[in-house]
């Protein structure tokens, strides 16, 4: 008797939902996780034409970017006998929210942007894949036309919505480099010899991304990296970490610089890393701790010092250059922790008290962080190429 009514009053209820007016439903479906959505694409034609659309996969993604990228990073750790395994930690305790999945050792991951990462295949020379964890699915990228050897890069445009694929080869073509773009709207490579006095003023080199081991932050549609001042000779250099912010934009796909603040000149550690919406710089020295937040309309000296306190040199090894473009130091600006992937475990680093504190446990082999954010990108797929499901 009671399971009657129980039922007769679900009934009821699912009546009332039936009214709910339809311009309504996006902005419900938009505070769903994916998994939820992949679900709810079933339930009617209404929801499913809703859930594929373009314009509900980009602000489904903004919603969950403003709200769960910023409290949650992606861990990547790496053995030569295991592969990669992912899982999603909070950023203040850094406890395991989730365990993604293990992925062959053959596969080497090129960077991340936007719930998407990309992997090179080393078993296939020249095979990229964009995957898309949160869905399990992935694409595998036409051939790279310039061959030798390559850094990866993985951008996005906002304009038009298309995530581009950037290749730096190492590959000499008369003392000039060569670089292509894959864009993944068009499906086309776009190779390009950059110019001369760009390529060597601005350091083009495996060096520029990964000698100082600071990588690159993907920040407003653009790629970001330090460099030294090439024209100037090694002694000269020998002990400056940096000269230049060097940017790539992805949607006019052009080379810029900035030059640093002079008050940077003295570090013994530098590094850049994403603060909030901008692009960020920490810097060391024997006098103070100095966070430099890059203003978009900044002028000449668009470098606005953010925080400033008492250096603890104790804390530079922590801190020290990593050897993978695709390694990262998150930075949690609530707390104003560094968080940082050192041998064997993960270390927070507060830049106010100096404290130095272990997270999780430790690990064998090589790991890596990076933020994360669950999306719908690859979902839908694109016309004329074929998703298939990884791992």
């Amino acid at each position: 008797m009671r399971s009657t009514k129980r039922k007769s009053a679900w009934v009821d209820n699912l009546s009332e939902v039936k009214y709910l007016p339809s311009e309504l439903w996006p902005d419900i479906l938009h505070k769903l996780p994916v998994k939820t959505l992949l679900k709810f694409r079933c339930v009617c034609k209404s929801w499913c034409s809703i859930i594929d659309s373009s314009n509900f996969i980009s602000m489904h993604f903004k919603l969950y970017y403003n709200n769960y990228a910023r409290n949650h990073v992606l861990s990547r750790e790496w053995h030569p006998r295991v592969g990669s395994k992912f899982s999603i930690h909070r950023t203040d305790t850094f406890c395991k929210i989730d365990y993604l999945f293990k992925i062959p050792q053959s596969y080497l991951l090129g960077g991340s942007c936007n719930g998407l990462i990309l992997m090179e295949n080393r078993e296939k020379p020249n095979e990229m894949i964009l995957w898309n964890p949160s869905i399990r699915k992935s694409l595998i990228l036409p051939p790279c036309p310039v061959l030798g050897h390559k850094l990866y890069c993985l951008g996005f445009t906002p304009s038009n919505n298309d995530y581009k694929v950037f290749v730096f080869c190492g590959k000499e073509v008369g003392k000039m480099m060569l670089t292509a773009v894959y864009s993944l709207n068009n499906q086309l490579w776009r190779v390009q010899t950059p110019n001369p006095g760009i390529a060597q003023n601005l350091g083009l080199s495996r060096k520029s991304w990964s000698g100082h081991g600071n990588g690159y932050v993907i920040c407003g549609g653009a790629m970001y990296w330090i460099v030294s001042d090439p024209h100037k000779t090694d002694s000269q250099v020998c002990f400056k970490l940096g000269t230049h912010l060097v940017s790539f934009d992805f949607e006019v796909e052009e080379f810029s610089f900035k030059q640093l603040s002079d008050a940077m000149k003295d570090s013994i550690v530098m590094f850049v890393f994403l603060f909030g919406e901008s692009v960020g710089v920490f810097t060391m020295s024997f006098e103070s701790n100095c966070i430099w937040v890059l203003e978009k309309d900044g002028g000449e000296d668009p470098w606005r010092l953010w925080f400033s306190g008492k250096p603890d040199v104790n804390a530079s090894k922590l801190l020290e250059p990593y050897s993978s473009a695709f390694s990262k130091i998150i930075y949690v600006q609530k707390s104003k922790t560094f968080l940082i992937n050192t041998t064997g475990f993960t270390v927070s680093y507060n830049i106010a008290s100096h404290k130095i504190q272990r997270l999780g446990k430790s690990f064998r082999g090589q790991a890596s962080l990076d933020t994360y954010v669950e999306s719908l990108v690859l979902h839908k797929g694109f016309p004329g190429q074929t998703l298939t499901s990884f791992p």
